[in-house]
């Protein structure tokens, strides 16, 4: 898994030998880590539904043909037999619209031209625009870099060639097919009852060359930053451009997500394997595929291309709830169906949801295990913890070579990341 991420590591960067073997060997490498996963859970558990997230799961889950709604436990599992089926479903769909109890969406030639949210009672597309626009552009960079300027004045958005929404149980669907240039796409919305979300699952297959593709977001929110998730928290750049530096931030690198608020209102769009933005005025614009000019890569990014994308919009500023849907995309629940226990279980409690479990490994002189366990707001946060048949021994560090005590209750500063050692009573 170390290997081919380092850019450096085979002969030439971005050669087309990077890409062809990369494929190959992450395809073999993620089948064997799911089949690994699914045999060892299914040992451990019956029927029902895993949750490798640190924050609890509450909604309605497709399990066959039923629905059922239940709450997911924060690491742990539920079986079918403790979850409430459900036969009553109110979304809605139109012609042009989809909608749940939380947002309706109406489309126009396959573009979002209307996202309010009922709760809050806020249209979100600013106005006069579209959101989900899919356009690309002359691209004369190489792998590593783009040309803003060039770029920008070498717009053509895709085109929509069919569109077609429905229910399905307890979501709402809205179809949309594309064609841009010789490449074609397939975008899914999907609302699901009681769901925060709009997720949007797109397909896409690349016949292009010397181009980029992109998909837009103008919000109807004003604020001079943006916030782009990192690695155990986010940071802050301008979506002004009053001088050289915020210029240059004309493309920001970002993780499961980016979000724009104001003192009222805030929308994040989260993601599942993007990391290029372009957040400038209103508008998030979100690099998905590129075949560059200057290579060295002859066909880079051309095939057949999967992604999720999901909106979620919120009050007031980023908070904790835009990083619990993060780890929701990117760390779906597991559909069991085996042998092991068949009840609720629920090994990890924190009484603080800003305090997120990143990871968990065993300890070295195997006594037993460490966990990592970060902030993930700007604040200083406190909180207590805890583990089922396990309790807290104290804080470690990255040699876990010295154990401190910490007593019941937690304090992290903004954006800390502790090592936490728990054992064996």
């Amino acid at each position: 898994m170390l290997l081919y991420p380092f850019h450096d590591i085979l002969p030439g960067s971005s050669i087309d030998r990077v890409y062809t073997e990369s494929v190959e060997r992450y395809e073999a490498i993620l089948q064997r880590l799911h089949e690994s996963i699914y045999i060892l859970a299914n040992k451990l558990f019956g029927e029902g539904l895993l949750n490798l997230n640190s924050f609890c799961r509450n909604g309605i889950f497709r399990i066959g043909e039923n629905w059922y709604a239940g709450d997911v436990p924060a690491m742990g599992f539920l079986p079918v037999s403790q979850m409430e089926k459900v036969n009553e479903f109110t979304v809605q769909a139109t012609q042009d619209t989809i909608e749940n109890n939380k947002l309706r969406v109406a489309f126009k030639d396959g573009c979002i031209v209307s996202l309010f949210d009922k709760d809050l009672g806020y249209e979100f597309v600013k106005k006069g625009e579209k959101m989900g626009v899919f356009s690309d552009y002359t691209d004369v960079g190489d792998c590593w870099d783009i040309r803003p300027v060039h770029y920008q004045k070498t717009r053509r958005n895709a085109v929509c060639i069919s569109f077609e929404a429905c229910t399905d149980g307890a979501i709402a669907v809205a179809k949309a097919k594309f064609e841009l240039g010789r490449s074609v796409l397939e975008v899914c919305y999907i609302l699901k009852q009681g769901s925060e979300l709009l997720e949007i699952e797109i397909k896409i297959d690349c016949r292009q060359k010397k181009r980029m593709m992109r998909v837009a977001f103008p919000v109807n929110i004003e604020s001079d930053v943006c916030s782009f998730n990192i690695p155990f928290g986010h940071l802050y750049r301008k979506t002004t451009e009053n001088n050289s530096v915020e210029k240059a931030q004309y493309e920001v690198s970002g993780q499961k997500f980016v979000d724009i608020s104001d003192a009222r209102f805030g929308f994040s769009l989260l993601n599942d394997c993007k990391y290029g933005y372009r957040c400038k005025g209103h508008t998030i614009d979100v690099d998905l595929i590129r075949t560059p000019a200057g290579g060295p890569g002859t066909d880079v990014d051309r095939g057949v291309h999967t992604l999720k994308l999901a909106v979620y919009t919120h009050v007031g500023s980023l908070n904790q709830n835009t990083y619990r849907h993060s780890y929701e995309v990117n760390n779906e629940l597991l559909l069991l169906s085996g042998t092991g226990r068949d009840d609720r279980f629920a090994p990890y409690v924190c009484d603080n949801e800003n305090i997120v479990l990143e990871a968990v490994k065993i300890a070295e002189d195997n006594s037993g295990a460490v966990v990592r366990l970060y902030n993930c707001s700007e604040n200083l946060e406190k909180c207590s913890v805890g583990f089922e048949d396990y309790q807290v021994a104290g804080i470690t560090n990255i040699m876990e070579d010295a154990c401190v005590p910490s007593g019941d209750v937690l304090e992290f500063r903004p954006f800390e990341l502790k090592l936490l050692k728990i054992v064996k009573p």
